[in-house]
C-alpha cells in the first residue's frame, strides 16, 4: 500500500496514533498520549549537548571509546553494554565524569534487561557520587536527568518526577541557563506521558517556552509537545497555534525535521475534526502519508494508515477504511512498533465489526488481548496488578463479549451445533489463558520471595546467611586472595538511646547507602548484624586493601545524616581487615577465621579512637596458629610474620584481650567499647 491513498486521506504524526472510529476528539490514553515517548527522546537529543559546559574532555579520556560503544549497544545488546560500564567502574583509576557515564549506561542496560534493582542501584550510586564531589552545573543537570532517564525506564515515574524537582528549585538559585530549560523540559514530558498529568505538565512547558528563546535555545520538538499536551486539555485553539509554531520551525533546514513536520501535521488533524473540518484533515493526511512514504518513516505512515482509516470508518466508507487499517497493521508489524499494532488491532476490530465479519473481528480482538497478555509476561512483580487490571478492564471485556454474543446470534441462524462447539472452544481456549496467566504470576511470585529471603528487609542489602554462602562459594571457587573488610558504625547505640530506634534506622540506611556507592560491582556487601556490616573484595594487594578500608572509611563519613526535625548525626565506621586466606602459603583456610582476624583488627580500629581502619595481613604463617593471632601482633611484625596497616598510629597492644576471648571460643567484639 504505496503512493495511493484509498478514500483519499493518510495520516502520519506522531509514533503512534489513531484514535477511536466514533470519536472526534482523540481518547484520553489514546493516540495523543503515545506521542511524548518520541518527543522526550527527540528534545533530549536536542538539549542535552548544548548543556555540556564541563572540564570534560573525550579526548583526553582513555574510556571514551568504551563509553561511545556502551550507549550505542545498550538497547541492542544490553548484555554487551552492562559488561563494558563493569570494566569501565572496575579500572582504576577512573575519572568521577567517567564514572558517572559508566553508571548511566549500565543504569539503562539494566533496565533494558529487566532488572530493575540493578538499574536502581546504578541510578541511586550516580546521585550519590554527585553529592561526593563539586561538579559543575552542567554536568551536576545532565546527571541528574540521566539518574531520572534510569528511574523512568523501571517505571518509577514518580520518583523521576521528584528528583527533577528538587534539581530545578535548586537550579533555580542561579540565573536561567540551559540546565534550568533542560529540567523544565523532561518535566513537562514526564507529567504529560507517564503521570498523565496534563495541567501540570502545561505549567512546565509554558515556562520552558519563555524561557528558551532568552537561551537561544527554542526548538520545535517543544511547541509540539507542547500542542499534543493542549489537545489532551481540550484546548483546541491554543493546540492549533503551538502546532502552527511548531510546523513554522520545522520547516527549516535541520537532520530529522522533514519527519517531525510530517507528524507535526498528521497530529494537527485532531484540531480540525474536533472543529469539524473533516476535509482539510483528510487533505494534510494524503499530504503527509505521501511524504512519509518517500521519506521512509515506517512509524509514521503506520500511524498515518491508522488515523485515515479512523476518519473513512466515521464517514461510512468501511471498504477505504479496511484497506487503511490493514497498511497500518502491516507496517507496524514490519517494525514491531507495539503502540501502532495496539492501534491497529482496535481499529480493525471496529471496521470488521461495523462490516457484520464477527468472525474476523473476535479473530482481531483475541489477538488484542494475547498482546495485551504477553505485556504481563514482561513486566516486573510491582504493577503486575495494575495490568492485570488494564488487561481485564470493563471496555475490553464488554468488546470482546459483545462480539462473542452477536457471533453467536450470527451462527445460530446457520447451525445451531456450531455455535456449541466454538462456544465449548472458545471457553476452553479463555480457561486455557487465565490458567497460565496464573502459573507465570506464581513463578514470579515464588521467584520473588526466594529473592527476599536473601535480602535485609532495612537495608536491601544481602543478609548474613546470604552472604555466608556467596563467601564459601568464593572460597571455594578461586584460592586467590580476597579481602574481608567489617564495618562497624561508631556510637550507635548512642543513636538508638537519644533519638529512638526509628533514627537508628534511617542511619543504618543511609550508611548501606554510601557503602554501595563506595563498593565496585565484584564486591559483596553485605548487612552483618546490628550495626555491623561486611565488604569483601577479591584479588586485592595489602597497598590496594588500605585504599579500599580509606574509600568506605571517606564514603561513610562524608555529611552528617539528617534526623527528626533539625538534628544532624555525625556519621563515622570504624573498620577491621584481614585477607582469606591470612596466610598466602595457607593450603585451605574457612572465610570464618579470616573474618575474626578482621574483627580483631576492628577491635584495634575502635580502641584507637574509632573514624579509622586497621589491617591485618599474613605474611609467614610458618609456626604460627590462627588462634594465637593478635595476643602479641607487634612481636609478630616485627619477626615478619604479619604486616600491620592503620589509618593511623594504632594501639595494637589492645588486641590482646580480644584475642584471648577468642580463643575460648568467643566470637569477638567481648570486650568491644560501647559502638
Amino acid at each position: 500500500m504505496t503512493g495511493r491513498v484509498p478514500g483519499g486521506g493518510a495520516s502520519g504524526g506522531r509514533p503512534s496514533a489513531s484514535g477511536p472510529a466514533s470519536s472526534d476528539r482523540p481518547a484520553r490514553h489514546g493516540p495523543v498520549r503515545r506521542g511524548f515517548g518520541t518527543g522526550l527522546a527527540i528534545l533530549l537529543a536536542i538539549a542535552v549537548p548544548a548543556v555540556a559546559t564541563t572540564p570534560y574532555d573525550e579526548a583526553t579520556d582513555p574510556h571514551a571509546g568504551a563509553l561511545r560503544q556502551c550507549f550505542q549497544s545498550q538497547q541492542t545488546d544490553p548484555l554487551g553494554a552492562a559488561a563494558t560500564a563493569e570494566r569501565i567502574l572496575d579500572a582504576q583509576p577512573v575519572r568521577i565524569e567517567t564514572q558517572l557515564r559508566a553508571l548511566v549506561c549500565l543504569g539503562m542496560a539494566k533496565g533494558t534487561l529487566g532488572e530493575p534493582a540493578a538499574a536502581d542501584q546504578a541510578a541511586t550510586k550516580v546521585l550519590t557520587l554527585l553529592d561526593l564531589h563539586a561538579l559543575p552545573a552542567g554536568e551536576q543537570a545532565r546527571a541528574r536527568m540521566n539518574a531520572a532517564g534510569i528511574l523512568q525506564t523501571i517505571g518509577q515515574p514518580q520518583r523521576a518526577t521528584a528528583l527533577l524537582e528538587r534539581a530545578l528549585d535548586a537550579a533555580k538559585a542561579d540565573a536561567p541557563g540551559l540546565s534550568q530549560l533542560m529540567m523544565l523540559d523532561s518535566l513537562a514530558l514526564l507529567h504529560a506521558a507517564d503521570l498523565e498529568n496534563n495541567e501540570v505538565a502545561e505549567g512546565y512547558f509554558r515556562q520552558a517556552i519563555e524561557l528558551a528563546p532568552m537561551l537561544g535555545a527554542e526548538n520545535p520538538m517543544r511547541y509540539y509537545s507542547a500542542a499534543l499536551n493542549l489537545v489532551q486539555l481540550g484546548r483546541h485553539d491554543e493546540a492549533m497555534r503551538a502546532f502552527d509554531r511548531a510546523e513554522a520551525m520545522a520547516t527549516r533546514p535541520g537532520p530529522g525535521l522533514d519527519q517531525l513536520l510530517y507528524r507535526i501535521r498528521t497530529n494537527r488533524t485532531d484540531v480540525l475534526v474536533a472543529r469539524g473540518e473533516r476535509d482539510r484533515a483528510l487533505a494534510e493526511l494524503q499530504t503527509s502519508v505521501l511524504a512519509q512514504q518517500q521519506l521512509r518513516d515506517v512509524q509514521g505512515e503506520a500511524v498515518s494508515w491508522a488515523k485515515l482509516g479512523a476518519l473513512q470508518l466515521t464517514a461510512g466508507d468501511t471498504g477505504a477504511a479496511l484497506a487503511s487499517a490493514t497498511a497500518a497493521l502491516r507496517l507496524a508489524d514490519q517494525g514491531n512498533f507495539i503502540n501502532e499494532q495496539r492501534d491497529a488491532l482496535k481499529l480493525l476490530v471496529n471496521v470488521h465489526r461495523s462490516r457484520g465479519e464477527l468472525a474476523q473481528a473476535l479473530g482481531l480482538a483475541q489477538r488484542q488481548h494475547d498482546m495485551e497478555l504477553a505485556r504481563l509476561r514482561n513486566r516486573n512483580l510491582r504493577t503486575m496488578a495494575a495490568l492485570q487490571a488494564q488487561l481485564e478492564s470493563q471496555d475490553q471485556v464488554r468488546q470482546v463479549e459483545r462480539l462473542q454474543h452477536q457471533n453467536q446470534v450470527q451462527s445460530l441462524r446457520v447451525e445451531r451445533a456450531d455455535l456449541l462447539r466454538n462456544a465449548a472452544v472458545a471457553l476452553l481456549g479463555l480457561v486455557g489463558v487465565v490458567g497460565t496467566a496464573f502459573v507465570l504470576y506464581q513463578r514470579r511470585v515464588n521467584r520473588r520471595l526466594r529473592r527476599w529471603s536473601t535480602l535485609d528487609p532495612l537495608t536491601g542489602l544481602i543478609n548474613r546467611r546470604e552472604a555466608a554462602r556467596r563467601l564459601a562459594a568464593a572460597e571455594r571457587d578461586d584460592r586467590r586472595r580476597m579481602v574481608l573488610f567489617l564495618v562497624d558504625a561508631d556510637r550507635f547505640k548512642a543513636i538508638n538511646d537519644t533519638y529512638g530506634h526509628a533514627a537508628g534506622d534511617r542511619v543504618l540506611v543511609e550508611l548501606s547507602t554510601r557503602l554501595q556507592a563506595a563498593c565496585r560491582s565484584g564486591d559483596i556487601l553485605a548487612r552483618w548484624g546490628g550495626e555491623e556490616f561486611v565488604v569483601a573484595c577479591p584479588h586485592e594487594t595489602l597497598e590496594q586493601a588500605t585504599a579500599t578500608a580509606e574509600r568506605l572509611r571517606s564514603a561513610a563519613v562524608q555529611r552528617p545524616v539528617r534526623l527528626a526535625g533539625d538534628e544532624a548525626w555525625p556519621l563515622s565506621v570504624s573498620i577491621g581487615f584481614a585477607p582469606l586466606p591470612f596466610f598466602p602459603d595457607a593450603s585451605s583456610e574457612q572465610w570464618q577465621k579470616a573474618l575474626r582476624i578482621a574483627d580483631i583488627a576492628l577491635y584495634v580500629a575502635k580502641h584507637s579512637g574509632r573514624d579509622a581502619w586497621a589491617g591485618l595481613w599474613g605474611v609467614d604463617g610458618s609456626g604460627v596458629a590462627p588462634q594465637t593471632i593478635g595476643r602479641d601482633l607487634e612481636a609478630l611484625a616485627r619477626q615478619g610474620r604479619i604486616r600491620l596497616a592503620g589509618s593511623r598510629p594504632m594501639r595494637w597492644q589492645a588486641a590482646a584481650p580480644e584475642a584471648a576471648a577468642d580463643a575460648m571460643g568467643g566470637i569477638g567484639m567481648a570486650a568491644l567499647p560501647p559502638s
